[in-house]
């Protein structure tokens, strides 16, 4: 995006003429107009299995290809519970002004499949929401611990 050699993030003078069938106005006084537009949405959202557990789901994503010319200042991240029948369905904000490339959800439901979103906020608006990404909820079980083993049976907690 450019005007008259500007590109994103200039700042450009502006002085307006008002114009009607008798002639023109006067100029108006100069007011100064930054030019941006909202960022590019997320990409690359990834399921952080690593770092997540059965009460936490940890997803990470990387900003997309432009800023709009003003740096992100936090990102919107939204989810809903995946139904096989109904899709993906509305979703609601399940963070706001998250400062980092990352977040970590808790109280979800373990055996249930979310789907997740993100958007980047600079000054000037909130981009499209990310590509969705999909994570079915589930953990490896614990190992048993205090394994005790006799001639007739196997116990264990």
């Amino acid at each position: 995006m450019s005007a008259f050699g500007a590109s994103l993030g200039n700042t450009l003078g502006v002085k307006i003429v008002a114009t009607n069938l008798v002639g023109d106005s006067a100029e108006s006084q100069a007011t100064n107009i930054q030019l941006g537009k909202a960022p590019d949405a997320p990409v690359s959202l990834t399921f952080d299995g690593d770092s997540s557990s059965k009460t936490e789901i940890k997803i990470t994503w990387q900003d997309g290809s432009s800023n709009g010319g003003e740096t992100i200042t936090h990102y919107e991240v939204y989810y809903n519970e995946y139904n096989e029948d109904e899709g993906q369905g509305d979703f609601s904000k399940l963070a706001t002004n998250v400062g980092n490339e990352y977040t970590t959800t808790i109280s979800l439901s373990p055996g249930k499949t979310y789907v997740f979103q993100v958007s980047a906020v600079n000054k000037f608006d909130e981009s499209v929401r990310s590509e969705s990404l999909v994570v079915p909820f589930s953990f490896r079980p614990v190992a048993p611990t205090n394994v005790v083993a006799d001639f007739t049976s196997i116990t264990h907690e």
